[in-house]
């Protein structure tokens, strides 16, 4: 046996397709699946590359969705004191209108 090889019987649990299209025919489901926009299933294409132990990286920054979660949180709390502002000036106008000449 060589060094670093894996022990046991090996068993196929499946295959990985891969096929190509264009993105203009392409849309994200809301099951989350990419699939064509007219229903069909893309033509296989065999000619991909597929390479082994690579790690794949991830598509979200977690520095930048935490700094955009502050801002959001910020102009949240604006918007609200902006209100209760408004609400402030409203029952101020309002007891004004209501005092006695």
């Amino acid at each position: 046996q060589q060094p670093g090889a894996v022990d046991g019987d090996f068993t196929s649990v499946g295959f990985i397709g891969s096929t190509t299209a264009e993105l203009d025919q392409l849309m994200k489901s809301l099951d989350g699946h990419i699939r064509k926009v007219d229903g069909t299933v893309p033509a296989a294409d065999q000619t991909a590359r597929f390479g082994q132990g690579y790690l794949e990286a991830s598509n979200v920054s977690a520095i930048e969705e935490l700094i955009n979660n502050i801002d959001m949180q910020r102009q949240f709390e604006i918007n609200i004191k902006l209100i209760k502002k408004a609400s402030d000036l409203d029952a101020a106008g309002s007891k004004l209108l209501s005092l006695p000449t």
